[in-house]
């Protein structure tokens, strides 16, 4: 019975053993920095444009002086660059976002802030100031006419939202609802533009299609969901400890709105990311009826 229970003892630690290696083989491999693609097609617009979307760094370093970033970037050869909010943290230095900042000096380059740059209500001020510094916008619930063809949006939270506190409350829903009563959601409305809008949280996709203005809106804060099942689309995590979150990472479609979601480029989360690798997302707005440059 003894040599029976010790033969059993072997055989699960063999197989704990062997299933902590899988998953951290696993979590290796889903490790490296990769690029994903999208193409939009717009009769709004008569060229391809290329947008570079970056989301949720939260301080994470990608080679010296964020090279491998970088150099992905630059083969993007972008017409905008993006950073759909959490690319500085509140628990972090943030040293390896400055160098991603100083990177971006010469991009046209647009920031909208996400939850934890705005739970650092301290800190935040001067990210905002290095970030002008360097040439990018930091756009706070404003829309910018960038030529004839594209028209873009930032909506994001501001420290008054946290009242000085780190809580998931915001008042990132008032501000989007708040923008049907602005010049520029009217000008919007009568505009032929493609109509771009950042904005850091996907959970509300049905409150944005209802704006009935926008295009395309790119966004983040889901990280992938963190574990994704190959073959499926939903991510297994997501804020908050959700499990099974609706808008986990890729693109969605509603009402003639089009949404993607960043998975996000941070690798300090505790769960390790599973078959969800950290990415930089590329957009293409083409021409409807051409194939995309």
């Amino acid at each position: 019975m003894k040599k029976s229970k010790g033969r059993l003892i072997k055989i699960f630690s063999a197989a704990a053993a062997v299933a902590g290696a899988l998953f951290a083989g696993l979590a290796a491999d889903s490790y490296g920095l990769v690029r994903t693609d999208y193409t939009i097609y717009s009769e709004k617009v008569s060229r391809t444009y290329t947008i570079a979307h970056l989301s949720d760094l939260h301080d994470t370093l990608f080679g010296k002086g964020q090279s491998q970033l970088l150099e992905l970037i630059k083969e993007a050869d972008p017409d905008i660059v993006v950073l759909t909010g959490d690319i500085y943290d509140d628990k972090e230095k943030n040293l390896n976002t400055d160098l991603l900042i100083k990177g971006l000096e010469g991009y046209n380059c647009f920031f909208v802030s996400g939850n934890h740059e705005i739970y650092d209500f301290k800190g935040y001020p001067a990210h905002v100031e290095f970030m002008k510094s360097c040439g990018i916008s930091v756009l706070e619930n404003e829309t910018l006419y960038l030529n004839d063809e594209i028209a873009l949006t930032g909506f994001a939270d501001s420290t008054d939202d946290y009242g000085g506190q780190r809580t998931e409350t915001h008042n990132i829903l008032s501000h989007v609802t708040a923008f049907t009563a602005t010049e520029d959601y009217a000008a919007l409305k009568n505009d032929s533009r493609f109509h771009l809008m950042l904005i850091h949280y996907p959970n509300f996709f049905d409150l944005y299609t209802e704006q009935g203005v926008f295009d395309l809106v790119l966004c983040g804060h889901t990280h992938g969901g963190q574990w994704r099942i190959p073959g499926r689309k939903e991510g297994l995590f997501g804020p908050g400890a959700t499990l099974f979150p609706e808008y986990s990472g890729g693109f969605y479609e509603k009402n003639g709105t089009a949404m993607i979601v960043s998975k996000g480029l941070s690798r300090h989360e505790i769960i390790p990311r599973i078959f969800n690798n950290p990415e930089l997302a590329v957009i293409r707005i083409s021409p409807k009826g051409t194939d995309s440059k």
